[in-house]
Formats: structure tokens, sequence, C-alpha cells
């Protein structure tokens, strides 16, 4: 059964897009060398289409719009696009700007991506689904939160991101008790690390002091590489596998993985 993973903050430049990117890639390409093979579909929710631009996509006909539009009816097969072998993407661009004005008069529109969803089980088996948030909590985000059965939050190692991640959580504990959302905050992950500065260090002594049962051990340090890789439309672990950031994102991949696994045993 596919769990659905939002990888989420509403502030923007933390490395989101990326995280989503890559640990989706990392855990489909088996960069790990797992003896099972997993199957995974990333959902671009963000109308500017990073996530959609990075991947190795050249053509789609259709979008997040045509996907989550409740006057088109087209069959979830044809809006799914093939990244690589056991990566699927749904694709998103400015087509989809307009999707949260369009919705606001919708009956149910929080839901409409939770319903999309269900006919997606029904037809695709993926082990995960994975959705980039917009930097922003509108209607999209918090269809992904009613969505979804867990969020990640990546943190950027800044003084402003924990003010972010704050007001993050308090959306979530607020749509618990307003919405039908059973959605748990499953990781944290510190991003855009600098060894070099204070910021950074105190930063993660902050989120080891109120977040360690969910921080990832794995920091993906601040590399230029991670941020060249979009560019040509490869994943870290294509662009350069010998950078800092091919490390962190490949440790946290298996990090993943293992409290997965965990999981799954207890």
């Amino acid at each position: 059964m596919s769990k659905i993973i939002s990888i989420i903050n509403q502030k923007g430049g933390v490395g989101k897009t990326t995280t989503a990117y890559n640990l989706g890639y990392g855990i489909a390409a088996n960069i790990l060398k797992q003896k099972k093979i997993k199957k995974i579909l990333l959902i671009d929710l963000d109308p500017q289409g990073n996530l959609t631009s990075m991947s190795p996509l050249k053509k789609y006909k259709y979008s997040l719009y045509d996907f989550l539009t409740p006057t088109k009816d087209i069959p979830v097969n044809n809006i799914i696009s093939n990244a690589i072998e056991n990566l699927d993407i749904i694709p998103s661009d400015i087509t989809s700007a307009t999707l949260d004005i369009e919705l606001s008069g919708v009956m149910g529109k929080e839901f409409l991506l939770r319903e999309k969803i269900k006919k997606i089980k029904k037809i695709k088996k993926y082990d995960y689904i994975f959705i980039d948030c917009p930097p922003s909590l509108n209607t999209l985000t918090i269809n992904a939160l009613l969505a979804s059965d867990e969020v990640i939050i990546p943190v950027e190692c800044k003084f402003l991101s924990l003010k972010g991640l704050k007001q993050l959580i308090e959306t979530i504990q607020m749509l618990k008790k307003r919405l039908q959302c059973s959605v748990k905050i499953s990781g944290i992950i510190a991003t855009l690390y600098k060894s070099n500065t204070n910021m950074s260090k105190e930063i993660i002594k902050t989120l080891e002091g109120n977040f360690k049962e969910i921080l990832y051990t794995t920091v993906i340090r601040d590399d230029t590489k991670v941020s060249e890789a979009p560019a040509m439309k490869k994943s870290i672990f294509e662009y350069c596998n010998r950078s800092n950031g091919c490390k962190d994102y490949k440790n946290l991949v298996k990090e993943f993985l293992e409290r997965e696994n965990d999981e799954n045993h207890q």
C-alpha cells in the first residue's frame, strides 16, 4: 500500500524541492542496491514547476492543472509521466498558478487531491508518493496535508526557518482539530548547513533539543553541486557522485529506508 508523504515548508529556498526530487530519485534508482526495487510517484504541487524542471521530462501533455480541475475528467494514466524506470511524475507548470483562485468556490476543495490519489492507487502500485508542496500555506498545501499520511519538513540552518517551522506545526495541529486530518510529522531535515558558521551549529542544537525523536541525523550541507544539478536536469547522484551533496542525499535515502524498515517491523 502506498505511503503518501508531503515534503513541506511554507518558506522558500530551504531545499524542499531538491530534497523531494533527490529522495524520490535515490529510492527509485536503487542507489543503495536494495533487493526489492521500489516504485515512486512524485507530485509537483507547486505552480512554479521546479521539480518538473529538474527532472528529465521533455514533453508532457497534461499537468497538475488537468489533474485537480474538477471540470476535467482526464484519466490519471494520461496525466502521469515517466521520468526514469520506477519513477513517475505528475508535472506542474505556470498553468497551475490559477488553481488556488479557481478552486475557491468549489465544495470540498480541500479534499480534491485526496480523492485523486485514491484513483491513482486503484490503477498504479507505488511504494511511496512524495508531494512537493508550494512555499506557502494555500489551498494546494492544505490539499497536500489532508491527502498525506506523513510530512517531512526541510529546515534551512537559519533563524527565520525555525520561526517558519513553528508556524507550520501550528497549522498542522489546527487542521487536525478542524478537518479530517490524521497526518503526522515523521521527519525534520536540516538543510543548507554551513559548518563554518555559528548560526548553522546553533540551529542544529535547537532542532536536536526540541525535535530529537523525528530529526534526521543526516544533515544536508550547503553545496554548489546540489544547486547546479537541476540546471542539467539531473539528480545529484548523476551530476556529481563525489560531492558532499551526493554523500548527504545518499545518507538521507539510507536513513529514510531504515526508518521505514524499522516502522514496518514494529
